[in-house]
C-alpha cells in the first residue's frame, strides 16, 4: 500500500490521510523497518504506533475506509470484521481468508503485485469521491458482519466436516 498505492490516493485526493497503527516487534529485520519508516514519511501518512484495542476501535469508527491490502495468507481476519462493524469500509483483495468476506470491497489479484496495490488505490479513490456509496456500504456492512460470529462460523465448519 505504501509503496504503490498511497501516492495514487494522495495525488487524486490531496486531503486524504493515512493513519497507521502498528507495534514494532524487536525481531523486525532492520532493512525492512528502515524501508517502512521511509515509506511512512510520505505526505499525509502518520504512524500512530501501537495502541490498545478499545482506542483502535474508536479510531476505526471515525474512518471512512480501512485500506487493507494484506499480504498475509490468513484463514480469517478479525481486523476487517471489526472495521465493518464500526463503519470503516474494508477495501481489500480477494486473497486467502478475505475471499468470502461479503462485507469487504475487494479487488482481484495477489496483494504482492504492484497492479493489485494500484487497483486497491484506485478503488479507494472511487469510493472517496462518492460519499453516498460509502454510507450505503457502511450500513450494509454493519448488518452483514453481525452474522459472522464464532458460533455461526463453528456451525458452518461442523457441517462441513461432519
Amino acid at each position: 500500500m505504501l509503496e504503490f498505492g498511497w501516492r495514487i490516493i494522495k495525488q487524486e485526493i490531496p486531503e486524504a490521510e493515512l493513519n497507521i497503527y502498528y507495534g514494532w516487534s524487536s525481531k523486525v529485520e532492520p532493512d525492512w523497518k528502515e524501508k517502512m519508516l521511509k515509506l511512512m514519511a510520505q505526505p499525509g501518512v502518520t504512524e500512530r504506533g501501537k495502541i490498545g484495542r478499545e482506542q483502535l476501535m474508536q479510531e476505526k469508527s471515525t474512518s471512512s475506509i480501512h485500506y487493507y491490502g494484506c499480504t498475509f495468507q490468513e484463514l480469517d481476519c478479525n481486523t476487517v470484521r471489526e472495521s465493518a462493524l464500526v463503519g470503516a469500509v474494508p477495501v481489500t483483495t480477494d486473497y486467502a481468508g478475505l475471499t468470502d468476506k461479503n462485507y469487504c470491497v475487494k479487488v482481484p489479484g495477489h496483494p504482492y503485485e504492484k497492479e493489485t496495490q494500484e487497483a486497491l488505490a484506485y478503488k479507494i479513490v472511487e469510493l472517496l469521491r462518492n460519499p453516498e456509496q460509502i454510507q450505503e456500504l457502511r450500513q450494509k456492512n454493519v448488518e452483514l458482519v453481525k452474522d459472522e460470529t464464532w458460533e455461526n462460523v463453528a456451525k458452518l465448519w461442523l457441517a462441513e466436516i461432519s
